[in-house]
């Protein structure tokens, strides 16, 4: 199954809200798999309006969590299935879990880097990747999507976890 997050809770009757990256290191997106997984996808998706100093975006297994704004089950979607099982049976869902837009990075003590990108505030990053050459994601360790940014732009981040 294969379950797709994004830096926000799902949209209702409103639209998406975009999220500001800020201008120091900010982690945008979070996942704790409670098991093996594999990372099939991730984008980023700049809302800028003129050219600007690109900012940095990477993707990153690291063991420490950053603080974040929790998911509820329903803002992580499915891909398949119909929508079950629910995000809770494979993720931890919470502000020390998955989520989104941190207000706390916590101190790193292993990094494991699988891809990283400069990105103009006015372009889009997306990458895939096929079952046979995915990364693996180890269990109880946190998938992260973080940026450091010159100036504040609005973004639109997510990653597709396949179980």
């Amino acid at each position: 199954m294969i379950y797709r997050f994004r830096n926000m809770a799902k949209t209702t009757t409103a639209g998406p809200v975009l999220v500001a990256t800020g201008t120091s290191l900010l982690t945008l997106l979070q996942a704790l798999p409670l098991f093996n997984c594999k990372i099939r996808e991730w984008q980023v998706q700049a809302q800028g309006y003129s050219a600007a100093t690109p900012g940095v975006f990477e993707l990153i297994q690291t063991d420490v969590a950053a603080t974040v704004t929790a998911f509820a089950a329903a803002d992580v979607t499915c891909e398949d299935n119909n929508g079950s099982p629910t995000p809770a049976t494979f993720f931890t869902l919470s502000t020390a879990g998955s989520g989104f837009s941190s207000t706390s990075e916590g101190i790193i003590a292993t990094v494991r880097s699988f891809d990283d990108m400069v990105l103009p505030p006015t372009n889009q990053y997306i990458r895939t990747w096929d079952k046979a050459d995915a990364p693996h994601l180890a269990a109880g360790s946190f998938l992260r999507v973080r940026c450091l940014t010159a100036a504040s732009v609005l973004v639109l981040v997510s990653f597709c976890i396949e179980i």
